[in-house]
């Protein structure tokens, strides 16, 4: 599986709320790989179906092993998690999104698995590090 950790320019990140996650409904946009698919393109593929979205997938930021829970309606899996950017498009969720919202990466109040809540971290520190690399130049 693969998600990304999506910041806008303010330095708020994208979170949603999916249709088809059981464990935690709220959590970072993405999806599955196809077979033969790279993962950077799945993500970037998913953002556009689910949200009508353009990215720019920057850098992987996190890779673990997923567990299945009780609660969850997903097999064990490795878990991928990008730091990308918003280029454009018009955010409009599809049948597997109920709810979108840009939030503060210090201040998500929704129940994020622990995977998905380190790869906001994770983002946070590499939207710091692109800001601060443009402000140098």
């Amino acid at each position: 599986g693969v998600v990304a950790a999506v910041f806008d320019d303010a330095g708020h990140v994208l979170i949603v709320e999916h249709v088809f996650r059981t464990d935690h409904p709220w959590g970072l946009p993405g999806g599955w790989i196809s077979r033969g698919e790279a993962p950077a393109r799945a993500v970037a593929r998913e953002l556009r179906e689910e949200l009508q979205l353009d990215i720019e997938v920057k850098e992987l930021i996190a890779a673990a092993r997923i567990p299945a829970t009780r609660m969850a309606n997903h097999p064990s899996h490795l878990g991928l998690a990008y730091y990308a950017r918003l280029k454009g498009g018009q955010c409009a969720p599809s049948r597997e999104v109920l709810s979108v919202r840009w939030a503060d990466p210090d201040r998500i109040d929704e129940d994020l698995a622990p995977f998905q809540r380190d790869a906001v971290l994770a983002g946070r520190s590499a939207f710091t590090r692109a800001q601060a690399k443009v402000e140098r130049q």
